[in-house]
């Protein structure tokens, strides 16, 4: 598959081409074996009431569209099947046509007239390949009336409601083939068309997941390490404790500035997670691996929260704590447990930083849990399980791969319901009963509801065999009640049972298409006495039951897979495009987030490793702090003009809180942004010693996106409100 497209996107597998060669194939192969079977004898054979140049010149044009549509299957080139498909539906057609011209009006052998009905369902499909579906049916509709027409025009002129029962059964089968077909190619045509807004949909989603990550990481970097180290050097006595804390918030960064990106993890997965354990403090590590592959972000995800119970670990249970890290990495799950034996935390807030930024990174990361118990010891659990691949297929509906949805889906009920309706009313009151012609019907019109109506696929085991069992119960019912003999003409139910056995073939009950259809086969040849008809004839109806079943296992066992076979390289796709995304956007996350923190921190680090603790280093300390932790509570208020007019005012004693309460984007654009931040930052150059300026970014449906306070030492307050457009309100 190829692996690369415009604009990065990857490349779609071309489901549309896929389904068109499995669909040319299957006329391909069904022509060869009627004309193998059925066409030789007509190149030489003179008939009565026929031309002597009909049969050859038709065997040699059906031979001819079927050699063309070969090749361009062969091809697996779209437009050549499409073409080859269209020349074999035309040829077909004109062969019918030609039929009238060479008809001299008297009665012909039935073989003759017939030769060539039994492909009009494969001109149906071809036509299907070819044309649009309306296009499709009416091709379908429109061959299946003439092939009747010139059947019965020339072999049984006086067939009565014979004409009738078999055009219904021969009008459901071609159209719901045809459907069928047509319904493959769209479903195709619209994973190719989604192919790209779906991985453009992806990269947004992981590019933002990214950037809430290495936020997290930043967060995680900045309150253990460097807010820590400026608040002791701004509050603590100058002492080598103090020096070592900056030393350590400096290798930190230098640590977390080498580290790559998180990429998709392998075997080296238990190592990340010891290593980032082992780094957090001393643990003692038991290992039990199976050799697997873990998706990247799950790996991270562990490892972070992995980490940050060692560090809680040590910092609240003491320095002689011992920590026991006990990684279970199986086929299908991966299991971080960090034990303690301290004195736990149980009266500890669930909302602190460190345990609440393990729930938050756990909860990032589909199919992963966090388990945390703390009595005599503490003990965190951080558990990830492979989501099972049965399970998310049963969530896609047949509906919802083929469109059967509203219209569609009461189309077709109906056309089957119908059809068996027109075929069994025909008879009912004559030779057969009323009462068992009506329910006959009911059992086909509920066979049909529950063969279509059903969201889950495959379908569920109830519905299916109601229909399996309904239809063969139908056809016994006409049987035990028709007047002896049951004529053949009676019997056209066939034909459509062979479009509920396709139905089931679809609906991945093969099975129950199975039993269907052997059981249509096999009822009326139990009640052949009431039938008076020759083995010879139900021979001749188990072959085209043969060939219904061929029918039902071609669209079961191809069609199906494929379908199931694309969406599952859609999905390796997407997430493989997903992982790069996120990967470039944590890459330039990173370095726009930690070239604003090490420009921040490493200069007033470096100082307090260096010099004396001055009172004007502890000052800066203390701002550069306010600063670092601002930006980690408000993430929505990073903007640089106003991190410098918050860094001036604060100098001046200004005291400044940054507030970021929104859940999504607060200003409409950019350009209104920058006009709030223009305005915060006027409001912070104004502000005066011992005054309190409040920029907070408020929850939404709350009055104003954003409002900035200023209360003066004289208890005087100023508002001003900032709405999504950056409109000012000053009061």
């Amino acid at each position: 598959m190829p692996v690369t497209d415009v604009g990065g996107i990857p490349a779609s597998p071309n489901a549309k081409r896929r389904v068109h060669v499995r669909l040319a194939s299957l006329v391909v192969v069904l022509v060869v074996i009627y004309l193998a079977t059925y066409g030789a004898n007509r190149f030489t054979t003179g008939t009565p009431g026929v031309a002597d140049w009909w049969p050859p010149t038709v065997a040699v044009s059906i031979t001819i569209a079927t050699a063309v549509l070969s090749v361009a299957t062969a091809r697996r080139s779209t437009r050549s099947i499409v073409r080859g498909s269209a020349i074999f539906a035309a040829v077909y057609a004109a062969c019918y046509v030609a039929w009238f011209a060479a008809w001299d009006g008297r009665m012909v052998p039935p073989d003759i007239a017939g030769w060539l009905e039994g492909l009009s369902v494969v001109a149906s499909i071809a036509a299907a390949i070819a044309w649009r579906t309306r296009d499709a049916i009416v091709y379908a509709v429109a061959m299946t009336a003439l092939t009747r027409f010139v059947y019965y025009s020339a072999v049984a002129p006086h067939g009565g409601r014979f004409i009738i029962v078999v055009l219904t059964g021969n009008l459901v089968l071609s159209v719901i083939c045809a459907a069928a077909s047509r319904i493959a190619i769209a479903a195709a045509n619209a994973v190719d068309a989604n192919w790209v807004a779906n991985h453009r949909l992806a990269a947004r989603d992981a590019a933002e997941r990214a950037r809430q990550e290495e936020r997290g990481r930043v967060g995680d970097l900045l309150h253990d390490f460097i807010l820590a180290a400026l608040l002791a050097a701004a509050r603590q006595p100058d002492d080598d404790a103090v020096r070592d804390e900056a030393r350590q918030a400096l290798a930190q960064l230098d640590q977390y500035s080498a580290e790559s990106p998180p990429t998709t993890a392998g075997s080296a997965a238990i190592d990340k997670i010891a290593v980032s354990c082992q780094a957090a403090g001393d643990v003692h590590l038991i290992i039990r691996s199976a050799e697997s592959e873990y998706p990247g972000p799950v790996v991270d995800a562990i490892a972070d929260g992995a980490r940050e119970a060692v560090r809680n670990s040590h910092r609240h249970a003491g320095r002689d704590v011992d920590v026991v890290v006990t990684i279970d990495a199986g086929p299908d799950h991966l299991v971080v447990d960090v034990t303690d034996d301290g004195p736990g935390f149980a009266g500890t807030p669930a909302g602190r930083y460190g345990l609440a930024r393990m729930r938050e990174r756990m909860a990032s990361v589909p199919d992963a849990t966090l388990r945390v118990e703390s009595d005599r010891g503490t003990t965190v659990r951080l558990t990830w399980s492979r989501p099972s691949t049965s399970s998310q297929m049963t969530h896609t509906g047949f509906r919802d791969l083929l469109d059967l949805h509203d219209a569609h889906m009461w189309a077709a009920v109906a056309m089957l319901g119908v059809g068996n309706t027109v075929i069994v009313a025909t008879y009912a009151g004559a030779a057969i009963p009323v009462w068992s012609s009506a329910a006959a019907i009911i059992l086909g019109w509920v066979a049909a509801y529950y063969l279509f109506v059903p969201l889950a696929d495959p379908l569920p085991l109830v519905p299916a065999l109601v229909v399996a069992c309904g239809i063969p119960c139908a056809e016994a019912l006409l049987l035990l009640t028709a007047t002896p003999p049951v004529t053949s003409q009676m019997l056209g139910a066939g034909y459509v049972s062979v479009a509920y056995a396709i139905g089931l073939g679809l609906r991945g009950r093969l099975w129950a298409a199975t039993v269907l259809t052997a059981a249509c086969a096999a009822t009326p040849v139990m009640f052949i006495d009431r039938t008076g008809q020759s083995m010879d004839y139900w021979i001749g109806e188990v072959v085209s039951w043969a060939v219904g079943l061929f029918l039902c296992v071609f669209f079961a066992r191809t069609i199906r897979p494929l379908m199931r076979s694309l969406r599952r390289l859609q999905a390796e796709s997407y997430l493989r495009h997903a992982s790069a995304a996120e990967s470039s956007s944590a890459i330039e996350h990173r370095k726009r987030h930690l070239a604003r923190v090490d420009e921040r921190a490493r200069p007033i680090l470096t100082r307090i490793v260096e010099e004396p603790l001055s009172p004007e280093l502890r000052q800066h300390s203390a701002i550069t702090e306010a600063q670092l932790r601002s930006a980690l509570r408000a993430p929505g208020l990073i903007n640089e003009a106003l991190d410098s007019a918050a860094y001036q005012a604060r100098v001046r004693g200004v005291n400044v809180v940054l507030i970021d309460d929104s859940t999504r984007e607060a200003f409409d654009d950019r350009a209104a942004f920058e006009r709030f931040a223009s305005t915060a930052a006027t409001a912070l150059g104004e502000a005066g010693r011992s005054t309190r300026v409040t920029i907070r970014l408020t929850p939404e449906h709350s009055g104003p996106r954003a409002t900035i306070v200023t209360t003066r030492h004289d208890d005087t307050v100023r508002r001003i409100g900032v709405d999504s457009s950056g409109a000012v309100s000053d009061r």
